[in-house]
Protein backbone atom coordinates (compact mmCIF):
# COMPACT_ATOMS: atom_id res chain seq x y z
CA UNK A 1 0.00 0.00 0.00
CA UNK A 2 2.55 2.32 0.93
CA UNK A 3 4.79 1.75 -2.18
CA UNK A 4 1.41 2.11 -4.22
CA UNK A 5 1.00 5.70 -2.57
CA UNK A 6 4.47 7.07 -3.24
CA UNK A 7 4.40 5.96 -6.71
CA UNK A 8 1.03 7.70 -7.78
CA UNK A 9 1.75 11.48 -5.76
CA UNK A 10 4.47 13.09 -8.16
CA UNK A 11 1.84 12.12 -11.26
CA UNK A 12 -1.41 13.76 -9.74
CA UNK A 13 1.35 16.45 -8.36
CA UNK A 14 2.12 16.80 -12.74
CA UNK A 15 -1.16 16.59 -13.60
CA UNK A 16 -2.19 19.62 -11.24
CA UNK A 17 0.79 21.55 -11.95
CA UNK A 18 0.15 21.15 -15.85
CA UNK A 19 -3.30 22.16 -15.20
CA UNK A 20 -2.86 25.30 -13.78
CA UNK A 21 -0.36 26.25 -16.43
CA UNK A 22 -2.70 25.65 -18.83
CA UNK A 23 -5.55 27.72 -16.74
CA UNK A 24 -2.75 30.88 -16.75
CA UNK A 25 -1.84 30.93 -20.39
CA UNK A 26 -5.26 30.78 -21.55
CA UNK A 27 -6.28 33.81 -18.77
CA UNK A 28 -3.09 35.86 -20.19
CA UNK A 29 -4.30 35.01 -23.55
CA UNK A 30 -7.75 36.66 -22.91
CA UNK A 31 -6.35 39.43 -21.26
CA UNK A 32 -3.72 40.43 -24.34
CA UNK A 33 -6.93 40.52 -26.51
CA UNK A 34 -9.15 42.24 -24.06
CA UNK A 35 -6.33 44.92 -23.95
CA UNK A 36 -6.25 45.41 -27.12
CA UNK A 37 -10.33 46.02 -27.99
CA UNK A 38 -10.05 48.86 -25.56
CA UNK A 39 -6.89 50.22 -26.73
CA UNK A 40 -7.25 53.96 -27.12
CA UNK A 41 -5.23 53.80 -30.83
CA UNK A 42 -8.36 51.44 -32.11
CA UNK A 43 -11.05 54.13 -30.85
CA UNK A 44 -12.98 55.47 -34.38
CA UNK A 45 -12.28 58.90 -35.14
CA UNK A 46 -15.74 60.04 -34.07
CA UNK A 47 -15.53 58.60 -30.41
CA UNK A 48 -12.66 60.81 -29.85
CA UNK A 49 -13.76 63.94 -31.89
CA UNK A 50 -17.22 63.28 -29.33
CA UNK A 51 -15.26 63.54 -25.77
CA UNK A 52 -13.46 67.32 -26.88
CA UNK A 53 -14.30 69.30 -23.71
CA UNK A 54 -13.67 73.60 -23.65
CA UNK A 55 -13.19 72.67 -20.19
CA UNK A 56 -10.52 71.79 -17.29
CA UNK A 57 -12.26 69.75 -15.49
CA UNK A 58 -14.60 66.00 -15.29
CA UNK A 59 -18.09 67.38 -15.78
CA UNK A 60 -19.94 64.22 -15.10
CA UNK A 61 -17.60 63.48 -12.24
CA UNK A 62 -18.34 66.38 -10.54
CA UNK A 63 -21.98 66.53 -11.50
CA UNK A 64 -22.17 63.17 -9.69
CA UNK A 65 -20.39 64.22 -6.10
CA UNK A 66 -21.05 67.81 -5.69
CA UNK A 67 -21.67 69.81 -2.12
CA UNK A 68 -24.50 72.05 -3.97
CA UNK A 69 -28.33 71.50 -3.49
CA UNK A 70 -28.58 70.99 -7.24
CA UNK A 71 -26.20 70.19 -10.21
CA UNK A 72 -27.93 71.88 -13.92
CA UNK A 73 -26.92 70.98 -17.08
CA UNK A 74 -26.84 74.35 -19.55
CA UNK A 75 -26.88 74.17 -23.58
CA UNK A 76 -24.01 76.20 -24.75
CA UNK A 77 -23.47 76.59 -28.51
CA UNK A 78 -23.69 72.88 -28.50
CA UNK A 79 -21.81 71.95 -25.28
CA UNK A 80 -22.85 70.69 -22.05
CA UNK A 81 -22.23 73.20 -19.11
CA UNK A 82 -22.40 72.22 -15.88
CA UNK A 83 -24.06 74.91 -13.15
CA UNK A 84 -24.23 74.33 -9.62
CA UNK A 85 -26.85 75.73 -7.32
CA UNK A 86 -26.70 76.65 -4.04
CA UNK A 87 -30.30 77.00 -2.67
CA UNK A 88 -30.56 80.09 -0.16
CA UNK A 89 -30.91 79.13 3.57
CA UNK A 90 -34.03 79.54 6.31
CA UNK A 91 -33.65 82.94 5.85
CA UNK A 92 -35.14 86.28 4.22
CA UNK A 93 -35.10 85.50 0.40
CA UNK A 94 -32.45 88.61 -0.64
CA UNK A 95 -32.34 87.65 -4.27
CA UNK A 96 -30.23 85.80 -6.97
CA UNK A 97 -26.47 85.34 -7.25
CA UNK A 98 -24.04 84.23 -10.35
CA UNK A 99 -20.46 83.29 -9.32
CA UNK A 100 -18.25 82.94 -12.66
CA UNK A 101 -15.10 80.80 -11.12
CA UNK A 102 -11.29 81.91 -12.48
CA UNK A 103 -10.37 79.74 -14.97
CA UNK A 104 -8.84 76.45 -14.74
CA UNK A 105 -11.60 76.03 -11.41
CA UNK A 106 -14.68 74.04 -10.97
CA UNK A 107 -17.73 75.70 -9.85
CA UNK A 108 -17.53 73.54 -6.39
CA UNK A 109 -13.56 74.67 -6.03
CA UNK A 110 -12.40 75.10 -2.12
CA UNK A 111 -10.50 78.18 -3.27
CA UNK A 112 -13.37 80.13 -3.52
CA UNK A 113 -16.06 79.40 -5.50
CA UNK A 114 -17.52 76.31 -2.91
CA UNK A 115 -17.00 78.74 0.55
CA UNK A 116 -18.46 82.29 -1.62
CA UNK A 117 -21.13 80.09 -2.35
CA UNK A 118 -22.41 78.55 0.63
CA UNK A 119 -21.76 82.10 2.89
CA UNK A 120 -23.95 83.63 0.48
CA UNK A 121 -26.67 81.05 0.42
CA UNK A 122 -26.54 81.19 4.42
CA UNK A 123 -27.27 84.97 4.36
CA UNK A 124 -30.33 84.18 1.51
CA UNK A 125 -28.89 84.33 -1.63
CA UNK A 126 -29.55 81.59 -3.81
CA UNK A 127 -26.23 81.54 -5.94
CA UNK A 128 -25.77 79.64 -9.45
CA UNK A 129 -21.92 79.25 -9.86
CA UNK A 130 -20.38 78.54 -13.19
CA UNK A 131 -16.76 78.19 -14.54
CA UNK A 132 -15.84 79.67 -18.00
CA UNK A 133 -14.08 77.34 -20.34
CA UNK A 134 -10.57 77.37 -21.26
CA UNK A 135 -9.12 80.06 -23.17
CA UNK A 136 -7.75 77.61 -26.00
CA UNK A 137 -7.41 79.76 -28.81
CA UNK A 138 -4.09 80.97 -30.36
CA UNK A 139 -3.09 83.70 -28.39
CA UNK A 140 -0.14 86.45 -29.68
CA UNK A 141 1.94 87.37 -26.12
CA UNK A 142 2.85 90.69 -25.66
CA UNK A 143 6.48 91.37 -25.34
CA UNK A 144 8.24 94.37 -23.57
CA UNK A 145 10.77 96.07 -24.77
CA UNK A 146 13.56 94.52 -22.57
CA UNK A 147 12.67 91.16 -24.39
CA UNK A 148 12.85 93.04 -28.11
CA UNK A 149 16.31 94.47 -27.12
CA UNK A 150 17.75 91.42 -26.05
CA UNK A 151 16.62 89.44 -29.43
CA UNK A 152 18.12 92.92 -31.64
CA UNK A 153 21.79 92.39 -29.38
CA UNK A 154 21.60 88.59 -30.82
CA UNK A 155 24.87 87.78 -33.16
CA UNK A 156 24.41 87.29 -36.62
CA UNK A 157 26.29 83.33 -35.97
CA UNK A 158 23.41 82.93 -32.66
CA UNK A 159 20.70 83.71 -35.57
CA UNK A 160 18.57 80.95 -37.46
CA UNK A 161 18.63 81.45 -41.38
CA UNK A 162 15.09 83.09 -41.75
CA UNK A 163 14.14 80.67 -44.05
CA UNK A 164 14.97 78.01 -41.70
CA UNK A 165 13.29 80.07 -39.25
CA UNK A 166 10.12 80.18 -41.29
CA UNK A 167 9.79 76.46 -41.83
CA UNK A 168 9.93 76.24 -38.13
CA UNK A 169 7.29 78.18 -37.12
CA UNK A 170 4.59 77.04 -40.21
CA UNK A 171 5.40 73.23 -38.54
CA UNK A 172 4.76 73.90 -35.30
CA UNK A 173 1.77 76.51 -35.98
CA UNK A 174 0.06 73.48 -38.10
CA UNK A 175 0.94 70.85 -35.60
CA UNK A 176 -1.39 72.76 -32.57
CA UNK A 177 -5.50 73.01 -32.58
CA UNK A 178 -7.40 75.26 -30.63
CA UNK A 179 -10.94 74.60 -29.40
CA UNK A 180 -11.87 77.96 -30.19
CA UNK A 181 -10.55 79.73 -33.60
CA UNK A 182 -10.13 82.81 -32.11
CA UNK A 183 -10.69 85.20 -29.27
CA UNK A 184 -13.82 86.56 -30.47
CA UNK A 185 -15.20 82.92 -30.88
CA UNK A 186 -13.82 82.26 -27.45
CA UNK A 187 -15.80 85.58 -25.93
CA UNK A 188 -19.23 84.13 -28.35
CA UNK A 189 -18.75 81.19 -26.21
CA UNK A 190 -18.42 82.63 -22.71
CA UNK A 191 -21.33 85.06 -23.54
CA UNK A 192 -23.80 82.42 -24.14
CA UNK A 193 -22.79 80.82 -21.16
CA UNK A 194 -23.49 83.77 -19.28
CA UNK A 195 -27.01 84.18 -20.67
CA UNK A 196 -27.93 80.26 -20.44
CA UNK A 197 -27.05 81.05 -16.83
CA UNK A 198 -28.74 83.83 -16.07
CA UNK A 199 -32.46 82.61 -17.84
CA UNK A 200 -31.70 79.86 -14.51
CA UNK A 201 -32.11 82.23 -11.80
CA UNK A 202 -34.85 82.81 -10.22
CA UNK A 203 -36.97 86.71 -9.85
CA UNK A 204 -35.67 89.55 -7.54
CA UNK A 205 -32.52 91.13 -7.49
CA UNK A 206 -29.60 89.50 -9.75
CA UNK A 207 -26.33 90.18 -9.17
CA UNK A 208 -23.04 88.42 -11.03
CA UNK A 209 -19.52 88.06 -9.89
CA UNK A 210 -16.40 87.59 -11.60
CA UNK A 211 -13.34 86.11 -10.54
CA UNK A 212 -9.52 86.98 -11.79
CA UNK A 213 -9.84 86.70 -15.16
CA UNK A 214 -13.78 85.99 -15.85
CA UNK A 215 -13.91 89.72 -14.83
CA UNK A 216 -12.08 90.69 -17.98
CA UNK A 217 -14.83 88.68 -19.92
CA UNK A 218 -17.99 89.68 -18.02
CA UNK A 219 -16.66 93.29 -19.05
CA UNK A 220 -16.58 92.60 -22.43
CA UNK A 221 -19.84 90.90 -22.32
CA UNK A 222 -22.96 93.03 -23.07
CA UNK A 223 -24.87 93.20 -19.32
CA UNK A 224 -28.24 91.41 -19.72
CA UNK A 225 -30.97 93.87 -18.40
CA UNK A 226 -32.31 91.90 -15.13
CA UNK A 227 -28.34 92.65 -13.66
CA UNK A 228 -28.82 94.59 -11.17
CA UNK A 229 -24.90 94.77 -9.60
CA UNK A 230 -21.62 93.52 -10.52
CA UNK A 231 -18.38 92.31 -8.30
CA UNK A 232 -15.25 91.95 -9.61
CA UNK A 233 -13.17 89.61 -7.10
CA UNK A 234 -9.13 89.91 -7.44
CA UNK A 235 -10.01 91.14 -11.46
CA UNK A 236 -7.05 90.98 -13.49
CA UNK A 237 -6.17 90.66 -17.72
CA UNK A 238 -5.78 87.68 -19.42
CA UNK A 239 -2.15 87.17 -19.77
CA UNK A 240 -2.14 87.65 -23.64
CA UNK A 241 -4.23 90.81 -23.10
CA UNK A 242 -1.84 92.49 -20.29
CA UNK A 243 -0.71 95.77 -21.75
CA UNK A 244 -0.73 99.13 -21.89
CA UNK A 245 -2.95 99.58 -24.69
CA UNK A 246 -5.95 97.69 -23.51
CA UNK A 247 -9.26 100.01 -21.94
CA UNK A 248 -11.70 98.79 -19.71
CA UNK A 249 -15.67 100.42 -19.61
CA UNK A 250 -17.46 99.77 -16.89
CA UNK A 251 -21.15 98.55 -17.46
CA UNK A 252 -24.08 101.77 -15.96
CA UNK A 253 -24.72 99.45 -13.49
CA UNK A 254 -23.23 99.59 -9.77
CA UNK A 255 -19.44 97.76 -9.70
CA UNK A 256 -18.05 96.46 -6.47
CA UNK A 257 -14.14 96.27 -6.77
CA UNK A 258 -12.20 93.24 -4.55
CA UNK A 259 -8.43 93.60 -5.37
CA UNK A 260 -6.08 91.18 -3.95
CA UNK A 261 -3.01 91.29 -2.31
CA UNK A 262 -0.22 89.65 -4.88
CA UNK A 263 -0.55 92.72 -7.22
CA UNK A 264 -2.59 90.16 -10.17
CA UNK A 265 -5.27 93.19 -10.51
CA UNK A 266 -2.60 95.96 -11.09
CA UNK A 267 -3.00 95.38 -14.75
CA UNK A 268 -6.66 95.75 -14.57
CA UNK A 269 -6.55 98.63 -12.40
CA UNK A 270 -3.98 100.62 -15.15
CA UNK A 271 -6.19 99.28 -18.30
CA UNK A 272 -9.47 101.30 -16.17
CA UNK A 273 -7.44 104.20 -15.38
CA UNK A 274 -6.78 104.74 -18.83
CA UNK A 275 -10.33 104.55 -19.93
CA UNK A 276 -12.68 107.30 -20.17
CA UNK A 277 -15.43 106.00 -17.81
CA UNK A 278 -18.76 107.84 -17.47
CA UNK A 279 -19.27 105.17 -14.77
CA UNK A 280 -17.37 105.04 -12.01
CA UNK A 281 -16.39 102.31 -9.09
CA UNK A 282 -19.25 102.50 -6.34
CA UNK A 283 -17.11 100.60 -3.81
CA UNK A 284 -13.76 99.70 -3.73
CA UNK A 285 -11.65 96.97 -1.27
CA UNK A 286 -8.28 97.61 -0.75
CA UNK A 287 -5.64 94.79 -1.44
CA UNK A 288 -5.53 93.86 2.56
CA UNK A 289 -9.04 92.38 2.60
CA UNK A 290 -8.20 89.72 0.18
CA UNK A 291 -6.06 86.89 -0.29
CA UNK A 292 -5.52 84.23 -2.59
CA UNK A 293 -8.55 81.93 -0.82
CA UNK A 294 -11.72 82.11 1.23
CA UNK A 295 -12.08 80.93 4.52
CA UNK A 296 -15.41 78.95 4.76
CA UNK A 297 -15.56 79.99 8.41
CA UNK A 298 -14.52 83.57 7.40
CA UNK A 299 -17.55 84.81 5.45
CA UNK A 300 -16.61 89.04 5.71
CA UNK A 301 -16.37 89.02 2.09
CA UNK A 302 -19.88 87.44 1.41
CA UNK A 303 -21.46 89.87 4.56
CA UNK A 304 -19.89 93.08 2.52
CA UNK A 305 -21.31 91.67 -0.60
CA UNK A 306 -24.60 90.95 0.25
CA UNK A 307 -24.69 94.39 2.57
CA UNK A 308 -23.61 96.46 -0.24
CA UNK A 309 -26.25 94.88 -2.83
CA UNK A 310 -28.83 95.85 -0.19
CA UNK A 311 -28.55 99.37 -0.05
Amino acid sequence: MKSGYTVSRPFYTILITTLLQITFCMAYAAAENSQAETNPESVVESDITESISPWHYNQQQLAENHPANEAIWLDVEGQQALALKYQRQDVEAKGNIILITAEGENPAHHRLAFPLSSQLSQLGWTVITVTPPATDYAKEMPQTNAVNEVKSEQSSEDKVPEAEQTAENATEEESVSYYFESQEMYQTFFSALINQTVEQAGEGKLIIIGNQTSSWWLLNNPVDTRVSHLVLIAPHLPFDQASTKQKIVLPQIPVYLILDNFHNSSTFVSAYHQSDNSQQISRLSDPGMMGNNIDLDDNQIARRIAGWALK
